[in-house]
């Protein structure tokens, strides 16, 4: 049982032997301009939900202190 030699490695023949087809050119990938945009105003996402927590968990802790109903 003899395996057949593999042919030189190129962008459509994977190591394996696999044969990859080339993805068509502007297609799978994101432009640039999008990624840069995503890529600056992601964290300008964060900011504002991690005030909100911080903003939220001091209320709910003041609000907890000052309860003074009765336990059920």
């Amino acid at each position: 049982m003899s395996a057949e030699p593999l042919a030189p490695t190129t962008p459509w023949r994977m190591a394996t032997g696999a044969v990859v087809r080339p993805r068509p050119a502007g297609r799978g990938h994101p432009p640039a301009a999008a990624i840069a945009v995503i890529g600056y105003y992601l964290p300008l996402l964060g900011i504002p939900l991690a005030t909100f927590l911080a903003v939220d968990i001091a209320v709910g802790e003041i609000a907890r202190r000052l309860d003074t109903t009765p336990a059920a």
